[in-house]
């Protein structure tokens, strides 16, 4: 597992998750209370993805790529609203809706494609286990200062 895989498989999960929970909670299903089961569905494989899934690809890639795709069919939902909220001018909104999709594209593909090359990969890990631990715990410190802001 060398630096690219960080940038490949690690970043794109930890900013697609932290992107998808930031819009859920504060710009869609949450705000006003959730109609129904989707916001929760979106919510939780929004967490997945980003506390479980990123820190899970740095020491069992196969399981983290699996919890990733189910948890990127579970985004599918707020992508499509996304999509539906998306107009054609140039503005800092649709930019940020336009980066979501690449993300979602972009995450989609690298998890199927490593699902189905995963005996074909040789992975040779390069990072030493205290990196990995640090970058394994940003999720979790990321999700804490969370909470901390909005409860107390």
């Amino acid at each position: 597992m060398n630096r690219s895989v960080l940038v490949k498989f690690y970043l794109p999960y930890l900013l697609y998750g932290f992107m998808m929970f930031y819009a859920n909670t504060f710009l869609w299903g949450f705000s006003a209370g959730p109609a129904n089961i989707i916001p929760y569905i979106t919510l939780i494989s929004s967490l997945l993805l980003f506390a479980v899934a990123s820190a899970l690809y740095l020491f069992y890639p196969k399981a983290a790529s699996v919890i990733a795709l189910s948890s990127l069919i579970g985004l599918s939902f707020l992508e499509i609203n996304f999509l539906s909220d998306l107009r054609w001018t140039l503005n800092l909104g649709n930019l940020l809706l336009v980066s979501t999709l690449f993300l979602y594209i972009y995450n989609l593909i690298n998890s199927i494609v490593f699902l189905i090359n995963y005996k074909k990969i040789t992975q040779v890990s390069h990072l030493s286990r205290s990196l990995k631990i640090i970058l394994a715990s940003l999720p979790v410190v990321l999700i804490l200062f969370w909470v901390m802001a909005v409860f107390f």
